[in-house]
């Protein structure tokens, strides 16, 4: 059997790995490798093929929600002291999944997807998944670099980067890699004006119809199985799938029938 690491291996592979299920942390490794690497062969294909534009990166994160009955779980409290929060994690049968909030008043249990995509081609060019309780800014600079180290001979793989408010506290780390920030600053802070701002600023929106997509055709908004692994092999499916079929789309385009009225 081949390790992680490409080389042969003695251990014995339990028949319990083959269970969707799984939490052998060698064999979640072992299976989300290979489709990290297929993930990023695709991306690279797309930039041989002149689809990747350098101008600008969207970054944005979509909620995905755990596959755990939420009111089940949390039941009951025990005791005066037993916090609802702590006693759904408890419970929970997803050791990883949280409570995230996506504003005052809505919030959901399980995971955050976080993507950085090119808006002239709609290819995801990076992909993490992380706890719904993780701040989305921590999320930035990884995805940055991801896509970076996928080019290590290009110095400049992207010249601008985009995004909401929650990205916003980034810019030193943003300019070390000549990457220049057009992150949309919160309302108490000093509005951007330039031109180059603005037109990043219009094109943000475009992230929306890829997570919608994603959602819609690919189940991408709830989670197949448990554990932030597992999850994070489910989000890489599914825009390896989006990239695909957008990569085959632009080397052999569909002839469309003209009708005749």
């Amino acid at each position: 059997m081949i390790a992680p690491s490409g080389r042969w291996s003695n251990r014995p592979m339990p028949i319990s790995s083959f269970a969707p299920f799984s939490n052998d942390p060698w064999m979640t490794t072992f299976r989300t490798g290979p489709f990290t690497d297929l993930f990023n062969r695709v991306v690279m294909m797309a930039k041989e093929a002149g689809l990747l534009d350098e101008k600008l990166r969207i970054i944005d994160s979509s909620a995905i929600h755990a596959k755990v009955d939420v009111a089940r779980h949390l039941g009951a409290a025990v005791h005066d002291n037993d916090d609802a929060l702590d006693r759904l994690d408890r419970r929970s049968p997803d050791p990883d999944a949280r409570l995230g909030h996506k504003t005052a008043t809505k919030q959901w249990y399980g995971y955050k997807v976080h993507t950085s995509i090119d808006p002239s081609s709609d290819i995801v060019t990076a992909v993490e998944t992380t706890s719904a309780n993780v701040a989305d800014v921590n999320q930035l600079v990884p995805l940055i670099d991801k896509e970076r180290a996928l080019f290590p001979t290009n110095q400049r793989p992207m010249r601008q980067v985009t995004a909401d408010k929650a990205y916003v506290g980034r810019t030193k780390q943003l300019t070390e890699r000549r990457v220049l920030d057009y992150i949309i600053p919160r309302t108490n802070m000093l509005q951007k004006r330039g031109t180059w701002f603005l037109s990043a600023r219009k094109q943000r929106p475009k992230v929306e119809r890829i997570f919608a997509e994603g959602k819609t055709n690919h189940h991408l908004g709830r989670c197949r199985y448990w554990t932030r692994c597992k999850t994070h092999l489910q989000s890489l499916l599914v825009f390896l799938t989006m990239n695909l079929k957008r990569l085959t789309n632009a080397l052999q385009p569909m002839k469309r029938a003209i009708v005749s009225i």
